[in-house]
Parts: structure tokens; sequence; C-alpha cells
């Protein structure tokens, strides 16, 4: 098991490549970089926080054009990944639109599956 200092040190070092990314343009690897490996096994709510944050920062330097795309390329442990964290961020009122856009284009493609895991796994992102 992982302590909670390698698991941070793991998320920022996310976070940076996530940032290379979008600065690189290349917003369908930021996502995927984003959902791969989520700190599932931290105790600290400011590491999860810090690795939602680089989520959400990778899920918003894309456009409407560029959603389904990203969304058609992930495997199903990453759509779960990306439902879990669609699911948390529905409370966040000023991004619920976009939210609500990959919830819907996402919903549409894994189905109800994935919806299913997201809520029942005791995993939480």
């Amino acid at each position: 098991m992982a302590d909670e200092a390698s698991i941070a040190a793991g998320v920022r070092a996310r976070a940076s490549q996530v940032k290379t990314l979008i600065a690189q343009r290349k917003n369908e690897d930021a996502v995927r970089a984003s959902l791969e490996d989520p700190p599932l096994l931290s105790k600290s709510d400011a590491v999860k926080d810090e690795n939602a944050q680089v989520v959400l920062s990778a899920l918003l330097a894309c456009n409407k054009g560029e959603m389904q795309r990203v969304i058609d390329s992930l495997s199903t442990d990453l759509e779960d990944n990306l439902m879990k964290y669609l699911s948390r961020f529905l409370s966040i009122a000023s991004q619920s639109a976009v939210v609500l856009e990959w919830y819907q284009k996402l919903a549409t493609k894994a189905g109800a599956g994935c919806i299913i895991r997201a809520f029942t796994d005791r995993k939480q992102v």
C-alpha cells in the first residue's frame, strides 16, 4: 500500500504532465492522463481535491468538438473514472453546463453500467 506522500507526489507529477499536454494542445491525451491511476487509496481529501482539479482542467481544455472523440478513445476503466469525477463535479455550479454535457455524452456511449459502477464503487475519487 502506498503512503500519502508518494500518492501526493504522483498527483503533482500528473498535474505537471497534464498542464504540459494542455499547453501543447493535446487535450485528448491530457484527459486520458488525468484519469489514469486516480488516488483511490488516499485518505487525504486535499490530495483527492488536487487530482480532481487536474481532471477538471483537462476537461475544460477540450472544446465541444473534441468531447466525443475523447470519450470514444477511453477504455472502460477510464470511462468509469470519468463518470466518478463527473458525478463529483455536478456540485460545482459554475461548471455545471460543461459537466452535464460530458456526462450526457459519456452516458450515451458507456451506458447505465458505467453509471452504476461509478455510484456503487466504494473507492471514490
